[in-house]
């Protein structure tokens, strides 16, 4: 390995601020990941030094070039997916940070081993309040309308721009304020800003939402009735995704209305809300123009809206809104299978024994283990996979039908502990 030359343009610290501008670039130009990454790394770079790179330690068809863009998509990725992953659990009340991601490139170019090649990586994490989204600057910003107080200006500016919710409180972020800007507020309906000082009067749209107490079943194939819905399990979604606006007002039970949700919201947020709605939950919201003039109050300015479930979704069809399911999970005979690496059958099974929900059947033709657990809530059997991730075992989708889900356990690779001691 060369030694460090000290004219190349690098920094150490994180990676946030690049992977930023990277994503960036591909939603403005429409390229794709790998080109989108040369092009930033030429451009901070600089041309010619880029392309030099080409020609620096060349060995086994690759050179200091292609390992830095390498390296810069493994973290693209790894970021990514650790943002997705924690998106879902601030979804579910568990805020955290999106990414901070400190991975030195050590390896590349003419580096010394311990040296981090990081092109404009920005500097390393030293605030005192650092933006819970990238973690190394200082939080600078308040959110609007919410008024929380969680990111850098240029998280800010990116929150903003791709229509994304604050991380701590999960409301949408419309616009944003310096911290040390004179106080304003925000109408979360209509996004109107002022001082505060006066009353507002907002004029955006009333919405009413209604859930009917029953809905449609949805079309089986074949001669198999048709499968249900649970009007409960839509409910529970229906509200997550609403209670930024509103909380549901039960009409009167046993009518002809299970849930009515009232709020007022301008109509291109209203027209993406719904979408989004749709394209993440299954569910259809569409104008019932039986009640949308002069209804009960004689108020005009009022839209109703009938809820229903998709039909197009594959995770209704596979059973999203239905009843609770039957789940069968099987133990294989490893040693018969092609598919799996080389596990012990008889060491899983031995973890799992004492599990007092599995009751394991032998199957004396097939020689798996077989147990099956009768219908249980999706939240119920969270904790179950929690309790076989504890044992370093994974549960792998086989198939799913409406009423049934059927898995295959599995050591995680790592897990050498259920690796045979002795070849047959």
């Amino acid at each position: 390995m060369a030694a460090w030359n000290p004219e190349t343009p690098m920094e150490d610290g994180n990676m946030t601020p690049l992977v930023i501008e990277i994503e960036e670039f591909m939603n403005s130009s429409g390229k794709k990941t790998f080109t989108a990454i040369r092009t930033i790394l030429e451009s901070k770079i600089g041309a010619d030094k880029f392309a030099a790179l080409a020609n620096e330690n060349v060995a086994n068809g690759s050179n200091d070039q292609k390992r830095l863009v390498l390296k810069v998509l493994q973290v693209f990725k790894r970021m990514n997916k650790k943002r997705k992953r924690e998106t879902a659990l601030s979804s579910n009340g568990n805020a955290t940070a999106n990414y901070a991601d400190t991975t030195a490139l050590s390896s590349v170019g003419n580096a010394a081993p311990n040296h981090a090649l990081q092109p404009f990586f920005g500097s390393s994490p030293t605030a005192a309040n650092p933006c819970k989204r990238c973690g190394e600057r200082e939080i600078d910003m308040v959110n609007m309308p919410c008024g929380c107080n969680t990111y850098c200006s240029t998280c800010a500016r990116y929150t903003v721009e791709h229509h994304q919710r604050c991380i701590e409180c999960r409301r949408h972020v419309r616009h944003v304020r310096s911290s040390d800007s004179r106080f304003e507020v925000q109408c979360s309906a209509c996004g109107f800003i002022w001082d505060g000082n006066a009353q507002h009067m907002c004029d955006a749209t009333e919405r009413v939402i209604r859930l009917p107490a029953s809905l449609p079943a949805l079309a089986s194939n074949g001669d198999l009735p048709p499968h249900p819905i649970d009007i409960n399990k839509v409910n529970k979604v229906l509200l997550s995704t609403l209670r930024e606006y509103a909380d549901p007002e039960d009409i009167v039970i046993g009518g002809p209305i299970f849930a009515e949700y009232r709020f007022q919201l301008r109509d291109d947020w209203f027209d993406a809300h719904i979408l989004d709605i749709r394209k993440r939950a299954g569910l259809k919201i569409t104008e019932d123009n039986r009640h949308n003039f002069d209804d009960d109050d004689g108020f005009a300015d009022r839209i109703v809206y009938r809820v229903s479930v998709s039909t197009s979704s594959r995770r209704n069809i596979n059973g999203r809104y239905g009843p609770d399911k039957d789940r069968i999970i099987r133990i294989p005979d490893y040693q018969r299978s092609v598919l799996h690496d080389d596990w012990d059958q008889q060491k899983v099974y031995r973890a799992t024994r004492f599990i007092s929900i599995f009751n394991w059947v032998l199957n004396g033709l097939s020689r798996e283990y077989l147990t099956t657990l009768s219908k249980v809530p999706d939240h119920v059997f969270e904790g179950y996979k929690q309790q076989l991730q504890s044992l370093k075992l994974k549960l792998v989708s086989l198939r799913e039908t409406y009423f049934e889900h059927i898995y295959i356990l599995v050591p995680k690779s790592s897990a050498s502990i259920y690796r045979r001691t002795a070849y047959v």
